[in-house]
């Protein structure tokens, strides 16, 4: 298994099977919204970029912006459906804490997905609840 940093941001809207597991983590994703994606966020220096796979084969992605050199928020993670249940989120995140770069990982998700960062040892809370938005919470791991 190999976990890498995408270098380059133009391989996020480039390279198809990138772009099509981008477009998962992204609401109403079209082309050219995976590219503004990937041109406002991973083209900057605070952006990083990661992709999981083996040989020719993609299973997942993951990304965030840093914040002082010490703190991650994830912005992006996606698993390919076939893939899916088979840990390879749980793989990447654990890949971001073996890396040194990161003090901590932070991420605000809904409640569909908020068991999953449990799971990953995130420490997780209520943050807001609203007419238009189902519950958001906020999601921290220590490295």
């Amino acid at each position: 298994m190999n976990f890498r940093r995408v270098e380059d941001y133009k391989q996020l809207f480039e390279d198809q099977e990138v772009k099509a597991l981008l477009k998962t983590c992204i609401f109403n994703a079209t082309d050219g919204k995976a590219q503004n994606v990937a041109q406002s966020i991973y083209a900057k220096t605070q952006g990083r970029f990661y992709v999981l796979g083996c040989d020719d084969t993609l299973y997942g992605i993951i990304g965030g912006s840093v914040i002082d050199n010490d703190l991650l928020i994830i912005k992006h993670i996606a698993v390919r459906a076939d893939q899916r249940g088979k840990g390879y989120g749980k793989m990447m995140l654990k890949e971001l804490t073996h890396l040194g770069d990161f003090m901590t990982l932070k991420v605000e998700c809904d409640h569909h997905l908020v068991d999953f960062f449990k799971a990953c040892n995130f420490k997780c809370h209520f943050v807001k609840s609203d007419d238009f938005t189902s519950d958001q919470y906020e999601c921290l791991l220590k490295c």
